[in-house]
């Protein structure tokens, strides 16, 4: 349900945390950074720590406060595999009990109370096809973010050295930048098939699988999506297995809210979306997307290409209606997919909320010790 979870504390570090710094603890990577203030001369110094097995970071400002430390939450839950997620109450409450002793090791005194998270990316691996959920959503807009969607047209992995070829099947990833909120669809599968993999390894997924990513920074945009008020924080005591599957969920169907063209007369957002939709006729168009052939070819202005863009979107949920909350039940963690770095998936059904199994949690490997 987390993936990468960044905290910050305004308790003191311990003399320990120090001392294993000096030391040169070998297995931290330390760099220091000084930095000059222009207006009265004085230099500012901050501590750069880096866990070489689990990939964790740490800064130490002034070398008194522990200012951020970012994290693994999967790894925390002992689930060091890319593909493997936290479905279960368990792995979640697992994985928090063991930030809060990586915060402990460098601020002795801290507490759950006063841990704020600063980022937190809410993800979820779901059994859903990505190559007609990408093509649906291609040129939709979320109403938080304000930025042109990115899509990004990778190669296979047999051809990674070849020339990029925009085709329809090499639709792998699009995101919505903004400037606190980042929302990320790609196929998992294939993000992990792009790795060296055993020669054993499946040639295509057993499952289908959509990875979404949502990520959150700064405290007020935290705050706000998890119904806190005004200047309170999300801390470490605050986080919710439940409740934060109910905030990716209320995120994403903002996509639902976003209207349709009903008005169905023949226009040029009204052919583009069509042939969008017919992937089989692209190759008239030399393997290009038609919206970006109309727009190569008409030279439009910015403000035509986001207007044009937002028609094409409207029109496509007209051809093919697809409604987020027939997928995310609000009381119901849907049907999920892991994926270890073999490439094979393993189908985990719905459960409800209230009702999923305490399943044994895995300890965290050697290195969660210290």
């Amino acid at each position: 349900m987390i993936d990468t979870i960044s905290i910050t504390t305004g308790s003191p570090v311990s003399l320990d945390a120090n001392q294993s710094a000096n030391n040169q603890d070998p297995n931290w990577i330390y760099r220091t950074q000084n930095t000059r203030h222009s207006n009265d001369g004085s230099i500012h110094s901050d501590l750069f720590a880096y866990h070489r097995q689990s990939g964790m970071r740490a800064n130490i400002s002034q070398g008194s406060k522990l200012s951020s430390l970012q994290a693994s939450f999967p790894r925390l839950a002992g689930l060091p595999q890319n593909g493997l997620q936290i479905h279960c109450t368990n792995q979640f409450e697992g994985a928090r009990s063991t930030l809060l002793q990586w915060v402990r090791h460098f601020a002795c005194r801290a507490t759950p109370e006063i841990i704020a998270i600063k980022r937190i990316d809410l993800a979820l691996t779901l059994a859903l096809p990505p190559r007609i959920i990408l093509a649906l959503h291609r040129n939709a807009r979320h109403p938080r973010i304000r930025r042109e969607t990115q899509a990004y047209l990778n190669p296979s992995p047999e051809d990674r050295k070849a020339q990029l070829s925009h085709r329809f099947e090499n639709l792998n990833t699009i995101r919505w930048q903004g400037t606190s909120t980042v929302i990320t669809l790609y196929d998992k599968w294939r993000e992990i098939s792009a790795r060296r993999r055993p020669a054993n390894s499946p040639e295509e997924p057993s499952h289908q699988s959509l990875r979404i990513e949502i990520q959150l920074r700064g405290h007020n945009r935290i705050a706000a999506a998890f119904g806190l008020d005004d200047g309170a924080r999300l801390t470490l005591n605050r986080l919710d297995f439940a409740h934060c599957y109910r905030v990716f969920r209320e995120l994403l169907l903002e996509f639902d809210h976003l209207g349709q063209n009903t008005d169905m007369k023949p226009t040029t957002a009204g052919f583009l979306a069509i042939l969008e939709s017919h992937p089989e006729t692209w190759s008239d168009l030399g393997g290009v997307p038609p919206f970006e052939w109309y727009c190569a070819e008409k030279s439009l202005s910015n403000k035509r290409l986001k207007q044009l863009r937002r028609e094409v979107a409207a029109v496509s949920r007209t051809l093919t209606p697809f409604h987020w909350a027939d997928h995310l039940p609000e009381d119901q963690l849907p049907a999920l997919v892991d994926i270890d770095d073999t490439g094979r998936c393993s189908l985990i059904p719905p459960r409800h909320l209230d009702a999923i199994p305490p399943t044994q949690w895995i300890p965290p490997p050697q290195w969660i010790h210290h």
